[in-house]
């Protein structure tokens, strides 16, 4: 019965906990299909700046949902995020706080002849309005992120011209920063306070969920089964609290007419052992050949 049914659910109890905790009563269809959507909401987000996240904790209160968003991030592929994060930030929600100010402190005399130059006499009830908000938005933006901005003694006739003294941002405070505008969105569509807590695993061979993505991944890339175990298996015996792992894949492996199953073990997973901690995660690989299904189980040591 251990390999027929998913190890998580026989485990429960034993030596595993629930990942989600509702207090509902009768709105439990309801309340599965909100905190559905916003996991696909956070899944789809992080997939678009290459980090793929499938562990997800929801604590449901009668008027509030706290969720808990657990991804890897590996210093490997940190290049390739920050290139993706490049086209994201130019967006009008995810905007640098460098692209916030107009006047740049590398270069201000050209900016003071450039708006010297551009200095009208009469201005419209719109630009006025324009320049106001945009003022604003500045004081707002440098607030959240805590940037101190200064006036200059730099003044013309109809325009203030602001310099800013840039302190060293701090990265905590640009990340609850994203992290409010996505809690304020899903609490926009769930009509109910979310409160949306990112969590980074440094290692991607804690959990059997990085370790499928991560199979998953170089399957998409026409890696072979082989290489792909033999480098799990190296990354693995670095963990110290991982017994053993054991992973399946199933489909048009190299692209070969004939779909087949090949599956490697390393170390030791003992399934039948309800009392032994063991994590199980499926996911799919879209390759041009069609869908390849992945299986993953990770064996822990014991008293970790």
């Amino acid at each position: 019965m251990g390999q027929k049914s998913t190890p998580t659910s026989l485990r429960i109890g034993l030596n595993r906990h629930f990942s989600h905790t509702w207090f509902a009563d009768r709105l439990f269809g309801s309340l599965f299909h909100q905190q559905k959507k916003c996991q696909e909401f956070v899944q789809t987000l992080l997939k678009s700046i290459g980090v793929r996240t499938e562990r997800s904790h929801f604590q449901q209160a009668p008027h509030s949902l706290r969720m808990h968003s657990f991804f890897c991030d590996p210093r490997i592929f940190e290049s390739q995020y920050q290139t993706k994060l490049a086209s994201l930030v130019t967006t009008g929600f995810f905007q640098n706080a460098s692209q916030l100010f107009v006047f740049s402190p590398d270069q201000p005399q050209k900016k003071f002849s450039w708006f010297l130059t551009q200095q009208q006499k009469t201005w419209d009830e719109a630009k006025k309005f324009m320049i106001i908000n945009f003022f604003l938005l500045q004081y707002q933006k440098a607030k959240s992120k805590k940037i101190s901005v200064y006036q200059t003694p730099l003044e013309t006739k109809n325009h203030l011209i602001f310099g800013r003294y840039q302190k060293t941002a701090n990265k905590a405070s640009e990340v609850q920063f994203y992290q409010k505008h996505i809690s304020q969105i899903l609490t926009h569509y769930a009509k109910s306070e979310v409160s949306w807590h990112p969590v980074k695993v440094k290692s991607s061979t804690k959990t059997a969920h990085f370790i499928a993505h991560q199979a998953a991944n170089q399957l998409e890339q026409n890696t072979p089964f082989r290489q792909i175990f033999k480098h799990l298996v190296q990354t693995v015996k670095k963990e110290e609290t991982i017994q053993g792992f054991k992973i399946t894949c199933a489909g048009r492996l190299g692209g070969a007419e004939m779909a087949r199953v090949e599956s490697k073990r390393f170390g030791q997973t003992s399934l039948h052992t309800f009392f032994q901690k063991i994590e199980y995660a499926s996911v799919c690989a879209y390759t041009p050949y069609g869908l390849i299904g992945v299986k993953v189980w990770v064996s822990y040591k014991p008293n970790t």
